[in-house]
């Protein structure tokens, strides 16, 4: 009897401690890149990161399991960063398909086509409508300088969004968010009446996922 109560409290112990381990087989060590260290973010102003504090996101690696994760999203380095013990930054060591924020829903995922010389398949995008037809958006930040008359120049991070219409088996096409240039890369007329009969407007997300929805739908 002793010796089964040995071997199953061995075995709880494996089952309490092997979140831990799952964290820590999918992460590098800590430390941050040269442009995104602490040092460097100390002198920026603005918001480097999607959220400035952890959040909870569901991660799914390439390999499909998918787990949950205190994780920050670093728009400037296109990187998903994981915390770990005793509040230190960790990176991802596996490759990243897809995360999504437990709060707000927020989904972003890799796997497209580049859309430009600082974008690569492993580049993430945010799926803001996920039918046949997909509606994404590259929301990245950059740091800019800001000029003062007479002071030294501030380094500032600033937006730089872009959106992409992904027909099935297509590459990602440029879009801007409005009604015409959303229209022109559907290609079909029939939607232009959709959009007046319904007063969509175009340079809203929701109303661009309800088009996109109809469109999937003919």
């Amino acid at each position: 009897m002793k010796s089964i109560k040995i071997i199953l409290g061995c075995a709880l112990l494996m089952l309490s401690t092997s979140g831990y381990a799952q964290v820590y087989s999918t992460v590098n060590a800590p430390g941050r890149s040269a442009i995104n260290s602490k040092e460097t973010l100390s002198n920026l102003v603005g918001e480097p990161y999607l959220y400035p504090a952890f959040k909870k996101a569901f991660v799914r690696f390439a390999n499909a399991n998918t787990s949950l994760y205190d994780v920050k999203y670093d728009q400037l380095a296109d990187e998903l960063i994981v915390k770990g013990e005793g509040e230190q930054e960790y990176a991802f060591s596996d490759p990243i398909l897809e995360f999504k924020f437990q709060e707000s829903k927020k989904t972003f995922r890799s796997g497209f086509a580049s859309t430009g010389p600082k974008t690569s398949e492993k580049s993430f995008y945010e799926i803001l409508f996920d039918g046949n037809t997909k509606y994404i958006k590259r929301a990245a930040k950059v740091i800019i300088e800001a000029k003062q008359y007479n002071a030294a120049a501030i380094r500032k991070v600033d937006e730089s969004n872009s959106y992409f219409i992904v027909k099935p088996q297509g590459n990602p096409e440029p879009v801007r968010n409005n009604e015409k240039s959303i229209l022109a890369a559907l290609g079909k007329p029939e939607l232009a009446a959709y959009v007046k009969t319904n007063k969509l407007n175009l340079k809203n997300d929701d109303d661009v996922a309800k088009l996109l929805a109809y469109n999937d739908s003919l």
